[in-house]
């Protein structure tokens, strides 16, 4: 009988997976029941808490929303510690250094502006890090041709050696955040990282000024 029941309970959730989603796969659908079996286990957890009831549930509740940025914040500091590693016995004293490095290597020059936009960074945040690859002769800089209250910044020979020597560390790094993740997960979460920070980016660039109420208001539906 037990057996029947499992057969019976796994038809369900397949019925349920396949009206959310019609083209899925076994993949998918295995991914699915993991997580909706992880949902079950907390909702579980939480009724059989101590003091349980419904007026301090909402102080009790996981929320998604939480969790995720929890999760990302985390992650966050693990990659800081494993960077913070690779550039130990390196020139480059901060991660943004490297990163700043690591857009001009892919570009024959930038504007600082451009530059610092693009690591979203404060104006003044920037230019500080900027000034001390320049003084370290990592970077070089000349007034933009088109705009001359502007500057444009490039890579200077001893930069281009500084940043291709530790570009085999780095890749160590993202071997060791991608953790145990197939392939498969790999492109998933790509893509839906993707979409979160195009959903932030278009607030960094429109409404950074704004406070929290506005950014709710406006863009989260």
């Amino acid at each position: 009988m037990n057996n029947y029941k499992l057969i019976i309970e796994n038809l369900q959730f397949l019925e349920q997976f396949q009206s959310l989603y019609p083209n899925g796969d076994l993949k998918a659908y295995a991914l699915w029941l993991s997580d909706k079996m992880l949902q079950t286990k907390k909702t579980v957890q939480l009724e059989h808490t101590p003091n349980h009831s419904p007026q301090n549930t909402a102080h009790t509740q996981e929320f998604p929303e939480i969790e995720i940025s929890t999760l990302i914040t985390n992650l966050y500091r693990f990659a800081r510690g494993y960077l913070k590693k690779a550039l130990e016995n390196t020139v480059f004293r901060t991660v943004d250094e490297f990163g700043f490095l690591s857009s001009l290597i892919q570009h024959e020059s930038m504007l600082k502006s451009e530059l610092i936009q693009e690591h979203l960074m404060e104006i003044s945040s920037g230019t500080e890090v900027i000034k001390r690859l320049h003084k370290m002769g990592l970077i070089q800089e000349w007034p933009d041709p088109h705009d001359g209250r502007a500057k444009r910044v490039s890579l200077t020979v001893k930069g281009r050696n500084a940043i291709i020597a530790v570009f085999a560390d780095m890749h160590k790094v993202a071997k060791i955040m991608n953790g145990n993740l197939s392939l498969e997960e790999q492109k998933r979460i790509i893509i839906i990282l993707n979409k979160l920070k195009n959903f932030h980016t278009r607030i960094f660039e429109n409404e950074k000024d704004k406070n929290l109420d506005n950014i709710l208001k406006n863009y989260i539906k």
